[in-house]
Formats: structure tokens, sequence, C-alpha cells
């Protein structure tokens, strides 16, 4: 049976009518006044669906083109050349199964990318993060400590009692503590054990044992090695690798941007709390910092909006206040995280 349509010969510009029948393995292509054309079904390739025709070229030569206006079972089982709709992938398996596996790999994707930081941070070096750390603050745009290069003796000791502190609350883990003379009620927690410590948030303290329980919370971020991951998911290795070799050209701005986990949140509540129990210190007030931090979190107004600061960058979780206050002991008697005297040297080190 032949099937009609028309052909450019890549010759001359005449459009003939044509018929095509099939012929062993070849097609038979008939034109009024020309010897028969055989070719293999193998070299057409499908070009063109317009309304009124499939249209095929013949590799290797130029400008030759057959219009088929009506495909039989004949030239389909001589494996006529299909036209692909989505591609031939995705003609093979179907539009919905090819988008139901490529939603499960989009998935799978953001799932890796949001866990593999966690899995990462741990095998990062311990030298390599004090160095990461080390490069960051060096290279840390408008942050002046205050009372390191005062040789007021207050200062000094304000510094000394803020390190006791953090001494009591992690004795076998290093930590290099700064104060920075930031209105903004926060701590900044640097790769390597570097904690700085803003202003705002000792101004707006009760008392040195809220901070001591927003500080365990800083230290342990260190220690669970969240800064590293957090440093990781945001901004990735390319600056850790420039970092380290002395470009970072990094600012407050850039680390108070990071944010950890609702599960870092918690990792890092549960280590604080234990901190504080080996330090016999009372988690009451530090339940009552996070009470704060969650009333202000919902009125945000006038110079609550400090507060985000750290609402932002410690992403508040129902229950965080309650996990801290059900870990007091009302039969205990707890010793203050610092003396009133050493305290008030703290609440000085900015002024």
């Amino acid at each position: 049976m032949a099937v009609s349509g028309w052909h450019y010969d890549g010759v001359t510009a005449a459009r003939r009518s044509v018929t095509v029948e099939v012929r062993g393995a070849r097609l038979a292509i008939f034109a009024e006044g020309l010897e028969p054309q055989l070719v293999e079904p193998e070299l057409l390739r499908p070009v063109e669906k317009r309304r009124d025709a499939e249209v095929y070229a013949l590799d290797d030569v130029e400008g030759w083109r057959l219009g088929l206006t009506e495909i039989d079972d004949a030239l389909v089982e001589a494996r006529l050349p299909e036209f692909e709709i989505y591609g031939s992938t995705i003609d093979r398996i179907g539009l919905p199964k090819f988008l139901a596996v490529a939603g499960a790999i989009s998935a799978a994707v953001i799932a890796l990318f949001w866990l593999a930081p966690g899995w990462l941070a741990p095998l990062v070096p311990v030298e390599t993060e004090r160095a990461l750390g080390d490069a960051l603050f060096a290279d840390m745009k408008g942050v002046d400590l205050c009372g390191v290069d005062d040789a007021a003796a207050s200062r000094a000791e304000g510094l000394a009692a803020l390190n006791a502190l953090a001494t009591r609350l992690a004795p076998d883990t290093p930590i290099d503590l700064g104060v920075v003379g930031f209105d903004m009620v926060n701590a900044v927690t640097l790769p390597g054990g570097r904690i700085l410590v803003f202003d705002g948030l000792i101004q707006n303290a009760e008392g040195p044992d809220e901070l001591a329980g927003v500080l365990a919370h800083e230290i342990a971020h260190y220690q669970e090695r969240h800064v590293m991951a957090a440093m990781i998911r945001e901004l990735g290795f390319s600056l850790i690798l420039t970092t380290v070799g002395g470009s970072a050209g990094t600012s407050i701005n850039d680390l108070t941007s990071l944010s950890f986990s609702r599960s870092a949140e918690r990792e890092a509540d549960a280590a604080a709390i234990a901190m504080l129990d080996d330090a016999d210190i009372s988690p009451a007030p530090t339940a009552a910092f996070f009470r704060g931090l969650q009333a202000d979190e919902e009125d945000m107004m006038g110079d609550m909006a400090t507060m985000a600061s750290f609402v932002s960058t410690h992403p508040a979780s129902e229950g965080r206040a309650d996990r801290f206050a059900a870990a007091v002991d009302e039969d205990r008697d707890y010793a203050p995280a610092m003396t009133a005297a050493e305290w008030e040297t703290v609440q000085a080190l900015c002024k």
C-alpha cells in the first residue's frame, strides 16, 4: 500500500508530489517522471510536525525533505523514526512517571543539601576550624572589643570575670571571650571557640545568671560543631577555603546572619542545661530570658526590636523556656554566676 506525500530532492527547489511504499527494509519514493528512490528508514530524521504532514530530513543530504500526509502500519513496522514530544526518555516512560521520578530526585537532593553540613562539620579538623575562626576575626570589619586595649584595672576585672564564668561552665573547652560594643541582644560564636558577646545582651540581662545560660548555649553550639555546620550550609566550603587563605572580607553582620536549625537549638539547650547543672548555676534565670524573648517576638515594638536579633538567629521553639524551668531543682541552693561586684565590672566594660 502506498501513502501520499511531497518531496524536495535537495538539488532543485521543485516540490514534487510523491507516493511512498515499503520495499523490504527500505522505503521506495515514487515521483512522476523520475526513477524510484530507495531510502533506509534509519537514515531519516524527524524535522517538523505540521497539521497536514510529518516532515523528515535525510542525513548527509542538505535540503532533502520528505513530507508524509499519512502514516500507515507498514511504515511503522519499517521503523520509520517517531517524533519526540518531550524527548526520548520522557516519551519512553511517560510524562507522569517522569515527573514523579524527577520530584523524588529533587527532594533527595534538597534533603542531602540540608543534612550534609551536619555530617561534614565533625570531619573538619579542629586546627582548620581554629584557623578559620582566627582568620574571620582578624579580617572582620567594624568590630572593636571593649576593654582589650584599655589599661584600666576595672576593664581587666570585667574580662577576667567573664572568662572565669566560661571556664566554670566548660572547664575542658578552651573559650576565647570578647565583648563588642553593639547595642544588640545577641552573641556570636565563631569557629574555633571564639565567642563575641554584644553589650546589648549584657545591658538587657537581668543578672549574671541569665548571661550564664546564654553563654552556655553558645558554648554548646561550638562543642556540637553547629557553627561549622551552619557556615557550610549557608556560606559553603568556598568561604572556608578563601578565609583560611586570608581573604574573608567578612563583617559582624555576615556572622549574625547565620542561623541554627531547631534541632541544633534543642541540642544546645540540653547541653547548656547540663553545663549550668555542673556549674551549680540555676537555669531559672535562663528560662526567664527565653520567656522574655518569646514575648518580644510576639510584640516587636519600640526597643523590643533589638530582641529580634537573637530571635532571628536562634529560632524560638515552643517549650524552650519550659525546658530550662523544668530543670530547676527547687530544693537546691544554687551558687550565683558572679558576685555583684564582678557583674558591675562586666556591665561597665563598654562604657
